[in-house]
């Protein structure tokens, strides 16, 4: 991780140089020149760890703002072959995108939390959803709900809307070295198409009223057509109780690999029953987990508030 000293540091040793050079040179004339006060520049001033992580925060912050300004202008791209090693954008097809290929803040990753940033950072704010519908989209690569219902999400102050919930099998991010059978991405868009996705991780043990909504859809016989969710459905149900999540900048993980995207990927696992999961997974296409990407120089940062 790079850090750079305050501008005003800067300036400061920029000036205590120069009014150095011009006192050892004296004047043309004849005159000796003045002694020159060799005395040591003034120290820099410190800096506290916690000073230093919330000016790494801020950055980061910023840094998510500016990305999310140039993804929401759309990007220019020319479709090329995704990576022999890598199967994953858009299922393996070849409508992969330069950015699929060489673009540089991907995702997945790899996360972890004695390399990420840990401060106090506000929790996305999910809102229930009403009764509403599902649709399985035939035409993604993956395994995609389109939700209907206008359920929202608060995230650093801006409103996103539910899209659509995604599954991968087996988990496409990996915590400390793990991975989940089952990752549910939950894709939110502003109103001026920025992307968010809360990732949740979905393990083996109790089984689910919130998942089983789901495994309902993936049970009706015609998939491509709207199937009533349960009146009791809520997005919210599909969230841990402790909501400590890791916060990246990153891309879609199929074609076109968009970047500019918000992740939250939450730390804490949910549970589902075998069969839950079993069912699933079934209707998961194969080869649609992608694999982890460099992180490169992003910040990632933990929120450490549950």
């Amino acid at each position: 991780m790079r850090f750079a000293f305050p501008r005003s540091f800067c300036l400061l040793a920029a000036v205590t140089a120069s009014t150095l050079v011009a006192a050892s040179c004296g004047s043309s004339g004849g005159s000796a020149a003045a002694p020159v006060d060799h005395a040591p520049a003034p120290a820099a001033p410190e800096v506290t760890k916690a000073q230093l992580d919330a000016l790494t925060m801020r950055v980061l912050e910023l840094e998510l703002d500016v990305a999310n300004l140039r993804a929401a202008q759309g990007p220019s791209e020319e479709p090329m072959k995704p990576p022999a090693d890598d199967p994953t954008a858009a299922g393996g097809s070849e409508s992969a995108t330069v950015t699929c290929a060489t673009g540089k803040e991907q995702s997945p990753i790899e996360l972890g939390a004695e390399d990420a940033l840990a401060a106090d950072i506000a929790n996305p704010v999910i809102g229930p959803m009403p009764a509403s519908t599902a649709t399985v989209d035939p035409n993604a690569p993956d395994l995609r709900l389109l939700v209907a219902g206008g359920q929202t999400m608060t995230l650093e102050g801006v409103v996103y809307t539910l899209q659509s919930i995604e599954v991968r099998s087996p988990s496409e991010h990996t915590i400390k070295g793990a991975q989940s059978p089952l990752e549910l991405q939950m894709v939110h868009a502003d109103a001026v198409g920025r992307i968010a996705i809360v990732a949740v991780m979905v393990n083996d043990g109790v089984e689910s009223g919130a998942v089983q909504a789901l495994v309902d859809v993936l049970d009706h016989g015609d998939v491509t057509s709207d199937v009533a969710l349960a009146t009791t459905f809520d997005p919210s149900g599909l969230l841990p109780a402790a909501l400590t999540s890791y916060r990246y900048l990153g891309s879609l993980t199929s074609s076109p690999c968009t970047e500019g995207v918000s992740w939250v990927v939450l730390e804490t696992p949910i549970t589902a029953s075998a069969a839950q999961i079993e069912t699933i997974a079934s209707h998961v296409p194969p080869d649609t987990t992608r694999v982890t990407q460099p992180r490169g120089d992003r910040i990632v940062g933990l929120d450490i508030t549950p």
